[in-house]
């Protein structure tokens, strides 16, 4: 087997264990409720969507930030096509979270839910992250300069840590247990790879230069 073929399914056994873990900390709670009504359903698909979400926003720098193992497995051209669809995923499930949740009742009668910071936080995710992948599927519509179109991608990297941050403190399943433990390694891992990208790579390259 190749070194190409082993890398990739090194980053493919990978994605399926984030993706599975991921659906399972969303599952985990209604297995374990007592109650299996169709709203518990629904609040749990939110929970899911919400999860996935978050998940696919701190994986879309690994996907565009050229790190050479990802780039070798599976090359620039598919991972890019990966980094737009993901994105647009990324939206839906966000868009999906707080529409399933107020389908069960969970906000109570309120139209929006600004019971707490957290979940204000979520609307602003909510819209950035709208901002971003709009600006991004309609840039030649819209006739945005490169320079100015960069400038509003960037925002992915505030919208990742809000989502940390937002999960952190609104998640019911991230309050305890080795779920909290998993985000918080997920968060870690998103920051080592971006102040690798940012700041270690260029240091290093102009060492070598």
């Amino acid at each position: 087997m190749s070194k190409q073929n082993v890398l990739r399914v090194i980053g493919l056994i990978l994605t399926i264990l984030l993706l599975a873990v991921t659906v399972w900390i969303g599952l985990r709670s209604h297995y374990e409720s007592e109650q299996y009504a169709a709203a518990n359903r629904l609040k749990t698909a939110g929970k899911i969507a919400g999860l996935l979400a978050g998940v696919l926003v701190m994986t879309q720098f690994a996907l565009s930030a050229r790190i050479k193992w990802i780039d070798t497995a599976f090359g620039v051209g598919r991972l890019m096509k990966c980094h737009v669809w993901c994105g647009k995923c990324a939206l839906l499930l966000a868009a999906l979270h707080p529409i399933l949740l107020r389908m069960t009742g969970f906000y109570g009668e309120a139209m929006f839910p600004w019971r707490s910071w957290s979940e204000i936080l979520g609307m602003v995710v909510l819209v950035v992250l709208c901002v971003v992948v709009l600006t991004s599927v309609w840039r030649a519509t819209l006739k945005l300069p490169f320079d100015r179109w960069k400038k509003i991608h960037r925002l992915t990297f505030a919208v990742a840590v809000l989502v940390f941050i937002h999960a952190l403190a609104r998640g019911t399943d991230f309050y305890t247990g080795w779920p909290r433990w998993f985000w918080i390694a997920a968060g870690a891992v998103y920051a080592g790879t971006f102040l690798w990208v940012k700041v270690g790579r260029p240091v290093l390259a102009r060492r070598k230069a």
